[in-house]
């Protein structure tokens, strides 16, 4: 039984080396601001185009700025 555990383990680790889980997780958080103003679209088809392009601007340079907060932060980079 334990074997097959630290099997499952290093199959779960190869996968994880292997997959840029880095590249997934900022894009993914960035997409998600998509997602949601083209709901937000659909629902309210009267607001303009321009709005919810500078709304999704605004939301993507204040996700940019908390991303590089956090990634400084946990790498402990001092600009």
């Amino acid at each position: 039984m334990t074997e097959i555990i630290e099997i499952i383990k290093c199959q779960t680790t190869i996968v994880l080396n292997w997959l840029p889980i880095y590249n997934i997780i900022l894009i993914t958080y960035l997409g998600i601001p998509v997602i949601v103003v083209t709901y937000y679209k659909s629902r309210e088809p009267h607001i303009k185009h321009i709005y919810l392009a500078i709304m999704l601007l605004i939301i993507w340079i204040a996700q940019t700025i908390i991303w590089n907060a956090a990634y400084n932060t946990y790498y402990a980079i001092s600009i």
